[in-house]
C-alpha cells in the first residue's frame, strides 16, 4: 500500500535525505519513488518519511541552523537534543541543512583507528 506522497521528505537506509517529486506504480502495491536529487527509491529502501523534514533528524546527525544573529551547527548527541532542536526550528529558527550520521561515517577520511578492540 502506497503511503509516501509526492512532496514528502524521505530518509533512506544509507542516511540520504531527499524530497519525493514523483511516484511510479510498478505493479499492484509496489511503488518506486523519484527524488528531487535524481535518485530512485523502493519502499524497502526508505527508513523514514514525513511532510516535515525535521521529523527525519536522528541522534548522531549534525544540524545547521541560522537566525538573524547566529549561525550554528549542533551535534544531536541524544534524543533530548533532537527534541530541543526540533522545537527551536518550529519556533522560527531556520534549518539550513542536515548532515546525517550515515553520511558522515560514509564520507569521513579516517587517519587512524582510534578505538581498537
Amino acid at each position: 500500500m502506497k503511503e509516501i506522497e509526492v512532496g514528502e521528505y524521505v530518509r533512506d537506509n544509507e542516511g540520504d535525505i531527499d524530497k519525493i517529486i514523483n511516484t511510479l506504480s510498478l505493479f499492484k502495491d509496489v511503488y518506486l519513488y523519484l527524488g528531487e536529487e535524481g535518485y530512485q527509491y523502493s519502499e524497502n529502501a526508505i527508513s523514514k518519511h514525513s511532510k516535515n523534514i525535521i521529523d527525519l533528524i536522528e541522534v548522531g546527525d549534525i544540524v545547521h541552523t541560522k537566525d538573524v544573529l547566529n549561525e550554528d551547527y549542533y551535534y544531536m548527541f541524544d534524543e533530548e537534543m533532537v527534541q530541543a532542536t526540533k522545537e527551536t526550528i518550529e519556533e522560527g529558527i531556520k534549518l539550513v541543512d542536515i548532515l546525517t550520521h550515515e553520511q558522515y561515517s560514509k564520507k569521513c577520511y579516517r587517519l587512524e583507528e582510534i578505538w581498537k578492540k
